[in-house]
């Protein structure tokens, strides 16, 4: 029989052992001193299709990189829902870009990816239309396009690290002038010599203290034409119709303000300013 004195000093050796155990991984985790860390040629914060070319180039450049991701899903738009995009002239485009329209043709030429319709019943048309014989394929489902960025960063061997988000009050470590490391929420530091922020919002950009505006900038700012409040232009769009902003844009007649349409009396519809845009410039 265990006496109460024995019970005792058990509970205290077993306390003490789980201390013991708790101390001893939170050494062995990622919250160590920057020195001790490894140091990347090229951090990438954000893992969009801009971050994940950053890498592999990188990468075949012979250079140590990490793509860090804030989000589960790498890829951005691209994975995301945007499977066909405004091109233009198809020959402008180039290198890495290029190399994954060429991914996505070799996938749809997989008779297993065709889940939905046949092949041969599928239809793409206007400027992403591929042509025959064509080496690339302009049109993918975002499940295709994720598979494809998950085997070519495989391939290229990149570090990736997936759900760490910046810590945009404190995790952004300079030097000089330069960004030397970044610290996530989760508490993990990363360090190197180079970093570039991959992401839609610039958060990292932000936090390092680069300086940035929100909306348009006057023409005066940057010594350019094209920012700025545009002058009212009326002209015709391409395709006959009136336009009151034809400098840039294709505002055209007859789109209504009021709440009641032809109604002044009605009011507004939100965000419409009663008193225009301001100077033009």
């Amino acid at each position: 029989m265990i006496n109460r004195q024995t019970l005792g000093s058990i509970n205290l050796k077993t306390r003490t052992l789980a201390i013991f155990l708790s101390l001893l991984l939170a050494s062995m985790g990622c919250n160590q001193p920057i020195s001790e860390q490894k140091t990347y040629d090229l951090v990438i914060y954000g893992a969009t299709s801009a971050g994940i070319a950053a890498a592999i180039q990188a990468v075949r450049m012979e250079h140590t990189v990490i793509l860090i991701s804030p989000e589960a899903r790498i890829g951005g738009l691209t994975t995301g829902g945007l499977g066909q995009t405004d091109i233009g002239n198809k020959v402008a485009i180039g290198g890495i870009s290029r190399e994954f329209y060429e991914r996505v043709k070799t996938w749809y030429d997989q008779p297993e990816h065709w889940k939905w319709q046949k092949k041969e019943e599928y239809q793409d048309g206007g400027q992403t239309r591929t042509a025959e014989n064509e080496n690339s394929m302009w049109t993918f489902e975002p499940s295709a396009a994720l598979a494809i960025y998950e085997a070519w960063l495989k391939e290229e061997q990149v570090e990736v690290v997936l759900n760490e988000k910046l810590n945009r009050e404190t995790g952004v470590g300079t030097e000089d002038g330069a960004i030397r490391s970044i610290t996530m929420l989760s508490g993990k530091t990363y360090t190197g010599k180079e970093f570039i922020d991959a992401t839609y919002e610039g958060d990292l950009m932000a936090a390092a203290g680069v300086s940035y505006r929100v909306g348009r900038e006057a023409n005066s700012a940057y010594h350019e034409t094209l920012n700025g409040v545009h002058p009212q232009i009326t002209d015709t769009t391409m395709t006959g119709r009136v336009s009151h902003d034809a400098y840039n844009h294709n505002f055209v007649d007859g789109v209504d303000p009021y709440v009641v349409a032809g109604d002044p009396s009605s009011g507004l519809l939100p965000y419409i300013n009663p008193d225009g845009p301001g100077v033009p410039g």
